[in-house]
């Protein structure tokens, strides 16, 4: 039977110990969009060096992710 993506397992979702480090980097994010909303920057290149000064131990893709987050809403 062929599975759609819509239900197929997430990466990491049977590795325990990945799930853990998932989290800490979502709510990393949240973290940064809280930032993003308070400071309201604007652009997005203003975003991303806020965030870069703030969360610098932050992968790129989280920093974009949030970004992104924020100029969707």
């Amino acid at each position: 039977m062929h599975q759609s993506i819509a239900h197929a397992p997430r990466p990491n979702e049977a590795d325990p110990v990945a799930r853990p480090a998932e989290l800490a980097v979502e709510s990393g994010i949240a973290e940064m969009r809280d930032l993003l909303t308070r400071m309201n920057p604007a652009s997005d290149a203003e975003a991303l060096q806020a965030l870069r000064r703030a969360f610098p131990a932050s992968p790129l893709a989280a920093r974009v992710a949030a970004v992104t987050h924020i100029r969707m809403w």
